[in-house]
Order: C-alpha cells, then sequence, then structure tokens
C-alpha cells in the first residue's frame, strides 16, 4: 500500500480569462520569434545560393495571423471551454452552503374527555420552522476540493487544446498553400510534356521513333493530367478543412499568403535556438493528472469517520406554546421551530380562548449521536489508498510520456533538417542546370523545349525545397510549443 500523506501536489493560480495569463504562448507569438530570428542569420551565406523562394505575398491575400487568430472559434476550443466554464460554475454550486428556508405547517387537532369518542374541542394549530446552514460538511468540502482540482484541470485541458488547435491551422494553412504550389507546378509540367508528346508524334510520323516511344511520351502527359486533376480535388478538400477549421466561408481563402518561415535564414536561427528541456516535463496533459492525484490523496487523507450523527438540541415549553433549537455538528445548519398556543374555535366544554387552564412550563437539552462502522470505514480507505496508487502510476506514466513525446519531436527537427538540406542541395543543382540550358539555348545548342524542361524540373524542385522548409517550420513549432509548456 503506498504511504498517504497530505496533499503535497504543487497548485497553481489559474486565472480567468480577463485578462488571463496563458500557460501556453500563442503560435503567433511564436512564428513571430522564429520571423526575428531571420536578422541573425541574414548575416551567413545561403547554402541554396540566393534563390528566390517565392515568399511575395500577393495583394488581397490570407495571412496565416489572421486565421490563428481564429483559434477561439474553433469547434474544438468552444467544446473545451465550455466544459472549463461548466466545471467553475460547479465550484461556485458546491461552494454555496445553501439558503435558509422557511416553513409553515398549518393543522387541525380534535380534543376529548372520554372515552366516548367524542370531540370536545377543535384547535387549529400552526407550526413555524426555519433552518440556516452556517458552513459546510465534511463530505460537501471534499467535494468542494474536488470540484476546484477539475475546474482547474479543465483550465489546462483548454490551454492544451488551444495549442492543439493552433498548430492545426498551421499544418492546413501549409497544405492548402503547398497544394497551390504543386497545381502551379504541375500544370508547368503538363504543358511542357504535352508539347514534347506532340514533338514525338511528329517525329513518329517521320519514322524516327519507334512506337513505344511515343507510348512512352503519351503516356508520361496523360499521367501528369491525371496528377494534376487530384491535385486540384485534394486542394479543393484541404480548403473545406481549412475554412471547416476555422469556422469561416471558404471562397475567403482563395488566395493565401507565402506562409512565414519560407526563407532559409529563418529556419536555420530557430533550429540554433531550440534547446532540450531538462526538467521533468511539466504539460498540461501532466498538471491535468497532478489535480487528479491531488484529489485521490486529499480524500485519503481524510481522518476516520467515528460520528454519523451530532446534534445539540434546547427546547422550551411556556403553557401552550412552544420553541426549540438545534445545530448539527456534521452538517453546520441551525434549525428553529416555533408552535404558538393553539386557537381553539370550538370548545363544548369551557371557554378558554384557546389557553391550557394549567400554565406549566419547561427547558430542556438534549444531544443526539450516531455512531458508524469501522469496518465499512476501514473497507472505505482501503480503496482510496487503491485510488492513490492508481493515480500515482498514471502520473508516472504521463511524464514518461511526456518526455518521450519531445524526444521525439527532436529527432523529427533533425530528420526534417535533413531533409531540407537535401532539397535545397537538389535545388541549387537544378538552378546551375536551368543556368546552363539557358546559355545553351542562346548559342543555338538547346531547343527551346529543353529550356522549358529545365525550368519545369527547377520548379519542382523548388516546391520541393518549399515543403521541405515549411515541414521543419511545423516540426519547430510543435518543439518550442512543447517546450514553452513544460516550463514552470
Amino acid at each position: 500500500m503506498a504511504r498517504v500523506e497530505t496533499c503535497g501536489v504543487k497548485q497553481r493560480t489559474l486565472r480567468n480569462t480577463n485578462g488571463a495569463r496563458r500557460i501556453i504562448p500563442s503560435l503567433i507569438g511564436i512564428l513571430s520569434g522564429l520571423a526575428l530570428l531571420a536578422g541573425a542569420a541574414a548575416q551567413e551565406p545561403q547554402g541554396n545560393g540566393g534563390v528566390d523562394t517565392g515568399s511575395a505575398a500577393p495583394p488581397e491575400a490570407v495571412v496565416l495571423e489572421d486565421l490563428l487568430s481564429r483559434v477561439e472559434r474553433t469547434i474544438e476550443v468552444r467544446r473545451a471551454r465550455l466544459a472549463r466554464e461548466t466545471a467553475r460554475q460547479r465550484v461556485e454550486e458546491l461552494a454555496f452552503p445553501g439558503d435558509p428556508s422557511l416553513s409553515l405547517s398549518p393543522g387541525l387537532k380534535a380534543e376529548g374527555y372520554d372515552d366516548a369518542g367524542t370531540v370536545d374541542r377543535w384547535a387549529a394549530t400552526l407550526n413555524l420552522s426555519a433552518t440556516v446552514p452556517t458552513g459546510l460538511s465534511d463530505d460537501q468540502r471534499i467535494r468542494l476540493e474536488r470540484a476546484r482540482d477539475e475546474a482547474s484541470a479543465a483550465e489546462a485541458h483548454l490551454e492544451e487544446v488551444r495549442r492543439e488547435q493552433e498548430l492545426r491551422i498551421l499544418r492546413l494553412y501549409h497544405d492548402v498553400w503547398l497544394r497551390d504550389r504543386e497545381i502551379t507546378v504541375l500544370e508547368l509540367e503538363v504543358a511542357t510534356l504535352q508539347e514534347q508528346s506532340r514533338i514525338e508524334r511528329l517525329r513518329f510520323d517521320r519514322g524516327e521513333i519507334s512506337w513505344d516511344a511515343l507510348l512512352r511520351s503519351e503516356s508520361a502527359y496523360r499521367e501528369r493530367q491525371a496528377d494534376l486533376s487530384d491535385a486540384a480535388a485534394g486542394r479543393r478538400s484541404a480548403l473545406l478543412d481549412l475554412a471547416l477549421a476555422v469556422q469561416i466561408e471558404p471562397a475567403a481563402l482563395e488566395t493565401l499568403a507565402p506562409p512565414p518561415g519560407l526563407d532559409r535564414g529563418v529556419a536555420d536561427a530557430s533550429a540554433r535556438a531550440i534547446t532540450p528541456v531538462e526538467s521533468v516535463p511539466h504539460s498540461p496533459a501532466v498538471i491535468v493528472q497532478e489535480y487528479a492525484l491531488a484529489t485521490a490523496l486529499r480524500e485519503a487523507a481524510r481522518a476516520p469517520r467515528v460520528l454519523s450523527q451530532a446534534t445539540i438540541r434546547a427546547g422550551a415549553d411556556l403553557g401552550d406554546h412552544s420553541t426549540s433549537l438545534s445545530y448539527s455538528l456534521l452538517s453546520p445548519a441551525l434549525a428553529l421551530s416555533y408552535s404558538p398556543a393553539p386557537w381553539v374555535f370550538t370548545d363544548s366544554s369551557s371557554a378558554s380562548g384557546g389557553r391550557s387552564d394549567d400554565y406549566d412550563w419547561s427547558i430542556s437539552l438534549g444531544l443526539t449521536i450516531g455512531l458508524s462502522g469501522t469496518r465499512e470505514e476501514r473497507i472505505t480507505q482501503e480503496s482510496r489508498i487503491l485510488a492513490v496508487e492508481r493515480e500515482e502510476a498514471i502520473l508516472a506514466y504521463v511524464t514518461a510520456r511526456e518526455r518521450a513525446w519531445i524526444e521525439s519531436r527532436l529527432d523529427r527537427v533533425d530528420e526534417a533538417e535533413r531533409n531540407r538540406e537535401n532539397a535545397g542541395a537538389a535545388l541549387a543543382q537544378a538552378e546551375v542546370a536551368l543556368e546552363i540550358m539557358r546559355a545553351r539555348e542562346a548559342t543555338g545548342q538547346a531547343r527551346g523545349l529543353e529550356l522549358d524542361q529545365a525550368a519545369a524540373a527547377r520548379e519542382r524542385a523548388l516546391y520541393n525545397y518549399q515543403r521541405a522548409t515549411l515541414a521543419l517550420v511545423e516540426a519547430l513549432t510543435e518543439l518550442t510549443a512543447l517546450q514553452a509548456s513544460h516550463r514552470e
């Protein structure tokens, strides 16, 4: 069994949304930080030979920052925010001991003086009682603390959902923009292959090439046309996904500005700024589990319950008037009761006016104590200790999972950097080949088609380089957000 101690889990102050301090920085801020690092990298030689990466934004284009600012409108964030508000409302509900209650109980009383069953007097009775809660019981306090932990966990979960949705918007934006670029490249390749197929048909008619060579040329042209159709369909699907994510009409997203981070220097400088997390991960997922453990520890630390009821009572009677006062110790509440003298409206024996002939008085004090069984409490305590052990095991697993997640993100950054370097080398080769072909075409040593093919190859290499660069930006951004969320 785990040794039960008072809760030692570090509690975090989670402020409300008005001026709240975000646990996880916005992706807009992270991307802005990546852009600021470009200045230092700009002083270093670029590995792609100064190739234009196509980062100029067309007029009236939608920028990524505008869409990231709409993260609060995503379905997932709205659902998490409603869950947080529900948890907060639950805390307010449990923290309130209750309203005072007042009850009025009128009645009818019949009295007789003999055994014949004859009613000699009819009287109306009245009882006034009031109950005033003065605090919370032990069970109510435990439920309140559990609700507070759940509210704090809901706040941390909301921050996690925000980060996930910001990263999702970033990926969807990159996907749509890259598909636009791919369509542009494919259109250029289709035009080149169409011209090549036309020339090959003429050569076949002159008997210069075989039928198989002509079929290969036309097959390549048709395959590239199919790729263009698939790319257009994929682009429409990606655009709808992005529009649904940010809750905006797809028509408003037809033109996207180049994403931040396409410059090689930005990604290089950002990569140098990344450092592994040395401390224990403290992500929102870990925080949520810490609150669950805190709740289990608090319940296990409760003192065994011996009393099931403890009530102090005091009463007083004066003639036909009676009053009582009681106070419950386990469920703090003060109860008052008063019954005035009955109002006699029919009396066949006397006209007493509703009062007794004997004005006796009495005062009483009492204490009610209820004892609970020890076996039931012992079984309950064992279950609480098992719950602590379970939550501790889950916390250890979540912490290890977060460590492994960060390590995998670091590996992903390394892989993305290698892919970008390879794509940059291929782009540099395509640039050299294009320059050579331009020189050959100027001297009449190359045909216009060969120059078009070299230009298409350069566009394909540039597209591959841009795709690799944005993959690196995604990896760096995700890692930066993870590390920021894991720091104290």
